[in-house]
């Protein structure tokens, strides 16, 4: 699947959880996910690891999104890093 990002700008939560009281904070950046047969690509969020760099505006590909779990059940990872789409030479 193709993911777009439009800019590099991340979102960033912090607070304290309500039910431990520990310290959190979510870094959250827009994009844009390209479905195939889809009109027109679906806004999405990712999230992103602490020090993780944003990615920077362009066509991605999700690099380890799936993998088989529990049960030989297919599974999508909650850790989702895309790879840049290479352009065919």
């Amino acid at each position: 699947m193709k993911i777009e990002v439009k800019s590099s700008e991340l979102k960033v939560k912090s607070g304290n959880a309500k039910r431990t009281g520990k310290p959190y904070t979510i870094r959250e950046q827009e994009a844009y996910l390209h479905v195939p047969g889809g009109a027109y690509p679906e806004r999405c969020v990712l999230n992103l690891e602490d020090g993780q760099e944003a990615y920077a505006p362009g066509i991605y590909e999700t690099a380890n999104e799936l993998y088989v779990g529990d049960f030989g059940r297919l599974a999508v990872s909650r850790r989702m890093t895309l790879a840049p789409v290479r352009k065919a030479a």
